[in-house]
Protein backbone atom coordinates (compact mmCIF):
# COMPACT_ATOMS: atom_id res chain seq x y z
CA UNK A 1 0.00 0.00 0.00
CA UNK A 2 1.28 3.43 -1.04
CA UNK A 3 2.30 6.08 1.60
CA UNK A 4 -0.50 8.37 -0.18
CA UNK A 5 -2.76 5.75 -0.22
CA UNK A 6 -3.04 5.52 3.80
CA UNK A 7 -2.33 9.58 4.12
CA UNK A 8 -5.69 10.02 2.05
CA UNK A 9 -7.39 7.31 3.90
CA UNK A 10 -6.38 8.94 7.10
CA UNK A 11 -7.15 12.06 6.05
CA UNK A 12 -10.56 11.29 4.90
CA UNK A 13 -11.56 8.69 7.76
CA UNK A 14 -9.36 9.55 10.64
CA UNK A 15 -11.59 6.88 13.01
CA UNK A 16 -9.46 4.00 11.31
CA UNK A 17 -6.34 5.09 13.44
CA UNK A 18 -8.34 3.32 16.34
CA UNK A 19 -9.47 0.45 14.53
CA UNK A 20 -7.37 -3.42 15.53
CA UNK A 21 -5.83 -4.47 12.66
CA UNK A 22 -6.29 -7.97 13.24
CA UNK A 23 -9.69 -7.46 14.41
CA UNK A 24 -11.02 -5.34 12.17
CA UNK A 25 -9.19 -4.25 8.91
CA UNK A 26 -7.60 -7.55 8.18
CA UNK A 27 -11.19 -9.27 8.28
CA UNK A 28 -13.07 -7.04 5.78
CA UNK A 29 -9.95 -7.29 3.47
CA UNK A 30 -10.22 -10.59 3.34
CA UNK A 31 -13.80 -10.69 2.45
CA UNK A 32 -13.04 -8.12 -0.61
CA UNK A 33 -10.15 -9.87 -1.65
CA UNK A 34 -10.90 -13.35 -0.95
CA UNK A 35 -12.29 -16.30 -3.06
CA UNK A 36 -15.81 -15.02 -2.92
CA UNK A 37 -14.77 -11.57 -4.91
CA UNK A 38 -11.30 -11.33 -5.73
CA UNK A 39 -10.53 -7.84 -5.90
CA UNK A 40 -7.16 -7.51 -6.56
CA UNK A 41 -5.09 -4.61 -5.19
CA UNK A 42 -6.22 -1.98 -7.13
CA UNK A 43 -9.60 -2.31 -7.05
CA UNK A 44 -9.38 -2.56 -3.29
CA UNK A 45 -7.61 0.79 -3.47
CA UNK A 46 -10.32 2.15 -5.41
CA UNK A 47 -13.01 1.28 -3.17
CA UNK A 48 -11.07 2.33 -0.09
CA UNK A 49 -10.67 5.46 -1.69
CA UNK A 50 -14.28 6.26 -2.77
CA UNK A 51 -15.56 4.70 0.20
CA UNK A 52 -13.32 4.48 3.45
CA UNK A 53 -15.99 3.42 5.87
CA UNK A 54 -16.12 0.47 4.58
CA UNK A 55 -13.74 -0.32 7.47
CA UNK A 56 -16.08 0.94 9.47
CA UNK A 57 -18.44 -2.13 9.08
CA UNK A 58 -17.99 -5.69 9.54
CA UNK A 59 -17.33 -7.99 7.67
CA UNK A 60 -20.49 -9.76 7.99
CA UNK A 61 -22.24 -6.31 6.85
CA UNK A 62 -19.87 -6.65 3.83
CA UNK A 63 -20.49 -10.31 3.04
CA UNK A 64 -24.21 -9.40 3.19
CA UNK A 65 -23.58 -6.59 0.22
CA UNK A 66 -21.75 -9.21 -1.41
CA UNK A 67 -24.91 -11.64 -0.88
CA UNK A 68 -26.82 -8.39 -2.23
CA UNK A 69 -25.19 -8.65 -5.53
CA UNK A 70 -24.90 -12.09 -5.64
CA UNK A 71 -28.79 -12.70 -5.51
CA UNK A 72 -29.44 -10.12 -8.14
CA UNK A 73 -27.74 -13.07 -9.77
CA UNK A 74 -23.80 -11.65 -10.70
CA UNK A 75 -20.80 -13.91 -11.10
CA UNK A 76 -18.16 -13.17 -8.92
CA UNK A 77 -16.14 -11.39 -12.22
CA UNK A 78 -19.37 -8.80 -12.62
CA UNK A 79 -18.74 -8.23 -8.58
CA UNK A 80 -15.49 -7.03 -9.61
CA UNK A 81 -16.64 -4.97 -11.94
CA UNK A 82 -19.65 -3.68 -10.13
CA UNK A 83 -17.51 -2.60 -6.80
CA UNK A 84 -14.88 -1.37 -9.06
CA UNK A 85 -17.79 1.31 -10.51
CA UNK A 86 -20.02 1.95 -7.68
CA UNK A 87 -17.85 1.05 -4.61
CA UNK A 88 -20.93 2.98 -2.42
CA UNK A 89 -23.05 -0.46 -2.88
CA UNK A 90 -20.72 -1.82 -0.13
CA UNK A 91 -21.68 1.21 2.35
CA UNK A 92 -25.36 1.15 1.68
CA UNK A 93 -27.47 0.36 4.45
CA UNK A 94 -29.39 -3.60 4.10
CA UNK A 95 -32.61 -1.61 3.96
CA UNK A 96 -31.62 0.37 0.89
CA UNK A 97 -30.50 -2.92 -0.70
CA UNK A 98 -33.77 -4.44 -0.28
CA UNK A 99 -35.56 -1.90 -1.16
CA UNK A 100 -33.66 -1.96 -4.14
CA UNK A 101 -34.42 -5.34 -4.77
CA UNK A 102 -37.93 -4.92 -4.02
CA UNK A 103 -38.32 -2.02 -6.61
CA UNK A 104 -36.66 -3.94 -9.47
CA UNK A 105 -38.56 -6.83 -8.54
CA UNK A 106 -41.87 -4.90 -8.60
CA UNK A 107 -41.21 -3.55 -11.84
CA UNK A 108 -40.82 -7.31 -13.43
CA UNK A 109 -36.82 -6.97 -13.39
CA UNK A 110 -35.04 -9.97 -11.87
CA UNK A 111 -32.29 -12.90 -11.94
CA UNK A 112 -29.97 -12.19 -14.85
CA UNK A 113 -32.04 -8.83 -15.97
CA UNK A 114 -31.78 -7.30 -12.58
CA UNK A 115 -27.71 -8.47 -12.92
CA UNK A 116 -27.71 -6.13 -16.37
CA UNK A 117 -29.15 -3.18 -14.43
CA UNK A 118 -26.09 -3.22 -12.10
CA UNK A 119 -23.74 -3.68 -14.55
Amino acid sequence: VAQADVLFMLWRLPPVLGLSIAKRLEPIVEVLSGERVGLDADVLRQVVRVCPHVFLFNADRLARAILFLERLGLAPEHIRVVLRRYPFLLCTSPERRDEVLQFLHSVGVAGPDAALVVR
